[in-house]
Protein backbone atom coordinates (compact mmCIF):
# COMPACT_ATOMS: atom_id res chain seq x y z
CA UNK A 1 0.00 0.00 0.00
CA UNK A 2 1.28 3.17 -1.38
CA UNK A 3 1.39 6.67 1.19
CA UNK A 4 -1.61 8.42 -0.56
CA UNK A 5 -3.53 5.13 -0.03
CA UNK A 6 -2.41 5.08 3.58
CA UNK A 7 -3.35 8.39 3.65
CA UNK A 8 -6.93 7.54 2.39
CA UNK A 9 -7.53 4.57 4.81
CA UNK A 10 -6.60 6.72 7.94
CA UNK A 11 -8.92 9.35 6.64
CA UNK A 12 -11.31 7.40 6.31
CA UNK A 13 -11.00 6.18 9.85
CA UNK A 14 -10.46 9.49 11.46
CA UNK A 15 -13.47 11.01 9.84
CA UNK A 16 -15.71 7.86 10.65
CA UNK A 17 -14.44 8.25 14.06
CA UNK A 18 -14.51 11.84 14.92
CA UNK A 19 -16.27 13.71 11.91
CA UNK A 20 -15.42 16.29 9.05
CA UNK A 21 -14.82 18.98 11.68
CA UNK A 22 -13.14 17.14 14.01
CA UNK A 23 -10.46 15.03 12.46
CA UNK A 24 -7.38 17.46 11.41
CA UNK A 25 -5.23 17.12 9.35
CA UNK A 26 -2.30 16.44 11.73
CA UNK A 27 -4.71 13.79 13.26
CA UNK A 28 -4.48 11.87 10.12
CA UNK A 29 -0.78 12.81 9.36
CA UNK A 30 -0.11 11.06 12.96
CA UNK A 31 -1.98 7.88 12.17
CA UNK A 32 -0.18 7.43 8.94
CA UNK A 33 2.98 7.67 11.08
CA UNK A 34 4.57 10.97 8.44
CA UNK A 35 4.87 14.93 9.07
CA UNK A 36 2.19 17.20 8.30
CA UNK A 37 4.40 18.62 5.38
CA UNK A 38 4.47 15.32 4.09
CA UNK A 39 0.73 15.08 4.12
CA UNK A 40 0.43 18.00 2.56
CA UNK A 41 2.66 16.60 -0.41
CA UNK A 42 0.31 14.16 -1.16
CA UNK A 43 -3.39 16.15 -0.27
CA UNK A 44 -3.52 19.88 -0.48
CA UNK A 45 -6.33 20.03 2.30
CA UNK A 46 -8.38 17.87 4.32
CA UNK A 47 -11.38 18.03 1.77
CA UNK A 48 -9.13 16.63 -0.47
CA UNK A 49 -8.46 13.65 1.42
CA UNK A 50 -12.24 13.56 2.01
CA UNK A 51 -13.18 13.51 -1.17
CA UNK A 52 -10.78 11.15 -2.21
CA UNK A 53 -12.02 9.30 0.69
CA UNK A 54 -15.51 9.40 -0.63
CA UNK A 55 -14.90 8.61 -3.99
CA UNK A 56 -12.61 5.53 -3.40
CA UNK A 57 -15.10 4.33 -1.20
CA UNK A 58 -18.05 4.37 -3.76
CA UNK A 59 -15.75 2.88 -6.34
CA UNK A 60 -14.96 0.28 -3.74
CA UNK A 61 -19.26 -0.32 -3.07
CA UNK A 62 -19.64 -0.38 -6.93
CA UNK A 63 -16.76 -2.95 -7.30
CA UNK A 64 -18.64 -5.40 -4.40
CA UNK A 65 -22.16 -5.07 -5.80
CA UNK A 66 -20.69 -5.65 -9.82
CA UNK A 67 -18.41 -8.64 -8.04
CA UNK A 68 -21.99 -10.13 -6.71
CA UNK A 69 -24.63 -9.41 -9.10
CA UNK A 70 -22.48 -10.03 -12.30
CA UNK A 71 -21.53 -13.75 -11.02
CA UNK A 72 -22.54 -16.41 -13.44
CA UNK A 73 -24.13 -19.53 -13.08
CA UNK A 74 -26.35 -18.17 -10.14
CA UNK A 75 -30.14 -17.25 -10.43
CA UNK A 76 -31.23 -13.69 -10.35
CA UNK A 77 -32.64 -14.13 -6.83
CA UNK A 78 -29.88 -16.12 -5.49
CA UNK A 79 -27.39 -13.06 -6.54
CA UNK A 80 -29.92 -10.48 -4.68
CA UNK A 81 -29.69 -12.73 -2.03
CA UNK A 82 -26.36 -13.11 -2.07
CA UNK A 83 -25.42 -9.48 -2.07
CA UNK A 84 -28.27 -8.73 0.66
CA UNK A 85 -26.51 -10.50 3.12
CA UNK A 86 -23.21 -10.11 2.40
CA UNK A 87 -24.32 -6.81 3.91
CA UNK A 88 -24.82 -8.36 7.25
CA UNK A 89 -22.57 -7.55 9.99
CA UNK A 90 -19.89 -9.70 11.20
CA UNK A 91 -19.50 -10.83 14.71
CA UNK A 92 -16.59 -8.31 16.09
CA UNK A 93 -15.79 -6.94 12.71
CA UNK A 94 -16.08 -2.78 13.25
CA UNK A 95 -16.76 -1.14 9.69
CA UNK A 96 -15.35 1.92 8.82
CA UNK A 97 -16.30 1.98 5.79
CA UNK A 98 -20.30 1.68 6.92
CA UNK A 99 -19.34 3.91 9.66
CA UNK A 100 -17.74 6.75 7.25
CA UNK A 101 -20.45 6.34 4.48
CA UNK A 102 -23.45 6.72 7.22
CA UNK A 103 -22.22 9.80 9.09
CA UNK A 104 -22.06 11.12 5.83
CA UNK A 105 -25.14 10.83 4.26
CA UNK A 106 -26.61 11.88 7.47
CA UNK A 107 -24.27 14.55 8.74
CA UNK A 108 -22.69 16.52 5.70
CA UNK A 109 -19.86 18.93 6.30
CA UNK A 110 -21.03 22.26 5.18
CA UNK A 111 -19.96 23.53 1.76
CA UNK A 112 -19.86 19.56 0.82
CA UNK A 113 -23.27 18.62 0.53
CA UNK A 114 -23.69 18.67 -3.16
CA UNK A 115 -20.82 17.38 -4.02
CA UNK A 116 -21.62 14.31 -1.97
CA UNK A 117 -25.21 14.22 -2.86
CA UNK A 118 -24.02 14.57 -7.35
CA UNK A 119 -21.48 11.58 -5.55
CA UNK A 120 -23.99 9.50 -4.31
CA UNK A 121 -26.28 10.07 -6.98
CA UNK A 122 -23.25 8.73 -9.70
CA UNK A 123 -22.92 5.60 -7.88
CA UNK A 124 -26.82 4.72 -7.43
CA UNK A 125 -27.70 5.17 -11.46
CA UNK A 126 -24.41 2.78 -12.05
CA UNK A 127 -25.74 0.76 -9.59
CA UNK A 128 -29.54 0.85 -10.39
CA UNK A 129 -28.24 -0.06 -13.81
CA UNK A 130 -26.56 -3.63 -12.98
CA UNK A 131 -29.46 -3.64 -10.19
CA UNK A 132 -32.13 -3.58 -12.85
CA UNK A 133 -30.85 -6.09 -15.10
CA UNK A 134 -30.77 -8.92 -12.44
CA UNK A 135 -34.46 -8.00 -12.02
CA UNK A 136 -35.20 -8.11 -15.54
CA UNK A 137 -33.50 -11.61 -15.24
CA UNK A 138 -35.57 -12.76 -12.22
CA UNK A 139 -38.63 -11.70 -14.31
CA UNK A 140 -37.18 -13.58 -17.28
CA UNK A 141 -36.71 -16.69 -14.55
CA UNK A 142 -40.06 -17.02 -13.38
CA UNK A 143 -38.95 -15.88 -9.92
CA UNK A 144 -39.72 -12.11 -9.43
CA UNK A 145 -43.17 -10.44 -10.04
CA UNK A 146 -43.25 -9.30 -13.62
CA UNK A 147 -46.05 -6.52 -12.62
CA UNK A 148 -43.19 -4.86 -10.47
CA UNK A 149 -40.48 -2.28 -12.03
CA UNK A 150 -37.09 -2.73 -11.42
CA UNK A 151 -37.37 0.99 -9.25
CA UNK A 152 -39.90 -0.92 -6.96
CA UNK A 153 -37.77 -3.76 -6.37
CA UNK A 154 -34.41 -1.95 -5.95
CA UNK A 155 -36.03 0.85 -3.61
CA UNK A 156 -37.27 -1.69 -1.15
CA UNK A 157 -34.11 -3.46 -1.17
CA UNK A 158 -31.85 -0.56 -0.48
CA UNK A 159 -34.82 0.48 2.24
CA UNK A 160 -34.21 -2.71 3.80
CA UNK A 161 -30.60 -2.54 3.68
CA UNK A 162 -30.97 0.89 5.35
CA UNK A 163 -33.06 -0.91 8.37
CA UNK A 164 -30.27 -3.46 8.82
CA UNK A 165 -27.45 -0.50 8.65
CA UNK A 166 -29.47 1.53 11.32
CA UNK A 167 -29.24 -1.82 13.82
CA UNK A 168 -25.47 -1.22 13.71
CA UNK A 169 -24.57 0.06 17.15
CA UNK A 170 -27.89 -0.82 18.99
CA UNK A 171 -27.80 -4.45 18.39
CA UNK A 172 -25.17 -7.37 18.58
CA UNK A 173 -24.57 -8.88 14.73
CA UNK A 174 -26.03 -12.03 15.68
CA UNK A 175 -29.64 -10.38 16.70
CA UNK A 176 -28.76 -8.62 13.30
CA UNK A 177 -28.11 -11.38 10.97
CA UNK A 178 -31.49 -12.94 12.53
CA UNK A 179 -33.22 -10.44 12.14
CA UNK A 180 -31.77 -9.52 8.47
CA UNK A 181 -32.41 -12.66 7.08
CA UNK A 182 -36.28 -12.73 8.75
CA UNK A 183 -36.62 -9.67 6.82
CA UNK A 184 -34.68 -11.45 3.38
CA UNK A 185 -37.78 -13.85 4.11
CA UNK A 186 -40.61 -11.25 3.82
CA UNK A 187 -38.99 -9.49 0.97
CA UNK A 188 -38.58 -12.38 -1.37
CA UNK A 189 -42.04 -13.34 -0.43
CA UNK A 190 -43.39 -9.51 -1.60
CA UNK A 191 -41.57 -10.18 -4.80
CA UNK A 192 -41.87 -13.76 -5.85
CA UNK A 193 -43.62 -14.39 -8.98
Amino acid sequence: MNTKEKILRTGKIQFAAHGYAGTTMAMIAEAVGIKKPSLYAHYSSKEAIFKGVLEAEFTDYIAFVTDILEKENQSALGKLSALYMAHLPEAGEPDSSNDFYYRFIKFQPPGLEEYIAGKYREAEDIQFEIFSGVVEDGKREGAIDPRLSARQVYEAYFLLLGGIDSMQGLYDAEYIQKSGRDAWQVFYRGIKA
